[in-house]
């Protein structure tokens, strides 16, 4: 969509510049038509070249896609990754609007399955913050470490991992977000991620639980005008309408 695709460029380019003394300073930027995976616009800070070298305004690297789609390592995903938590959440019949001790402290009740997974560290809130005991909702609005790690005490880390797979998530290297041995940090986002992944498993949300994957290429015709074959996509209801709507309003308080 060239309206859409334009307007990102433009806001790419008057908010991130293509080189900040020299070091990448990646960004990225999609947008997905929900209700079928259509890639409207796909965005990123730098400007092309195959050859130019040494300065880090240019680059061939696709930043919004893998590995296999632009040779880029992905991103660290930071707290978009705490969605995933958030979904396990509901499907495990918790309610946004019960009341936890988010108060920030050394956490050690997670598990696996049947495995505990130890942890001693105190994993710190943004700023320091101390944390304190309130709602999901409340935890939701404000990204609140301390509070989703007292979430996740109470559920599983394989699961939470296991949804962002359902939802279509990858590692940018194109291995499963369930391939690593779980930790707790892993509800704070530091899998390399495609931003394209995540586009597409927050569009699940918004598209009442149903995951698209996404399509870049709608028709190629030869000289003939003869259609050729295109990559296959899909649609698949991957979790509920109603864990979908439930989310998509406890995310309304982040904005």
């Amino acid at each position: 969509n060239i309206d859409i695709q334009s307007a990102g460029a433009e806001v790419m380019a008057n908010t991130v510049p293509a080189n900040y003394d020299n070091q990448y300073f990646g960004a990225a930027g999609i947008s997905l038509e929900t209700s079928t995976g259509r890639v409207l616009a796909i965005t990123q800070n730098t400007n092309f070249s195959e050859t130019i070298q040494g300065d880090q305004a240019y680059t061939a690297l696709v930043f919004g896609t893998d590995k296999a789609h632009g040779g880029s390592n992905g991103f660290s995903v930071g707290s978009t990754y705490k969605l995933f938590t958030l979904i396990d959440w509901l499907e495990e019949g918790h309610s946004v609007r019960e009341t936890l001790n988010g108060t920030n402290r050394v956490f050690t009740k997670f598990k696996c399955g049947d495995d505990g997974i130890r942890n001693s560290t105190k994993i710190q809130n943004f700023n320091n913050a101390g944390g304190y005991t309130g709602t999901v909702m409340k935890f939701t609005a404000d990204s609140l470490n301390s509070g989703y790690l007292a979430m996740a005490e109470k559920l599983d880390i394989c699961k939470i991992n296991a949804v962002a797979d359902r939802m279509g998530v990858t590692l940018a290297n194109g291995g499963k977000t369930t391939d690593d041995s779980p930790a707790p940090y892993d509800i704070l986002g530091p899998k390399y991620i495609s931003p394209l992944a995540m586009a597409g498993a927050y569009a699940t949300v918004a598209n009442g639980g149903i995951y698209c994957t996404p399509k870049s290429i709608d028709r190629v015709v030869d000289a003939e005008g003869n259609d050729l074959p295109i990559p296959e996509s899909s649609c698949s209801q991957v979790i509920s309408p109603e864990v979908a709507a439930t989310a998509a309003f406890a995310l309304q308080g982040v904005m």
